[in-house]
């Protein structure tokens, strides 16, 4: 009779193991997922402080972009106002140098003429 109740409760227990889990692994189960839980919790909480910082550091880009932008247009204007002022003093220097080339050449006609008229031809005479 005891061996027919020690066979019974091995089979119990054998049984047992091999369909059912013990109170402690589905607690640790049980606790495993609660644990994720948590983590998953505390990871998609960062995520969203991630997605605010990001979003305000995207505002701020915006911005700084929007100020560039302004800055540029600013200096193409201001380069084309240098670019007509330059092209107004390319026109008075054309025309100094011009009148300069201008006093050059009649200074030097007249050095020529004066330096002509000093000296007299030679005229070969024909015997």
């Amino acid at each position: 009779m005891k061996f027919r109740a020690l066979a019974t409760l091995l089979w119990l227990g054998l049984a047992h193991v091999l369909c059912g889990q013990s109170p402690r692994i589905r607690a640790q189960e049980t606790m495993d997922y609660e644990l994720r839980i948590a983590r998953l919790e505390a990871d998609r909480a960062a995520l969203r402080e991630d997605m605010k910082d990001a979003k305000d550091e995207i505002l701020k880009l915006r911005t700084a972009l929007k100020e560039v932008r302004a800055q540029a247009s600013s200096a193409a204007d201001a380069s084309k106002t240098a670019n007509d002022e330059l092209g107004e003093i390319k026109w008075i220097g054309r025309i100094i140098l011009s009148a300069v080339a201008f006093l050059v050449g009649v200074v030097v006609t007249q050095w020529i003429t004066r330096f002509m008229s000093m000296h007299k031809p030679r005229v070969v005479k024909a015997t």
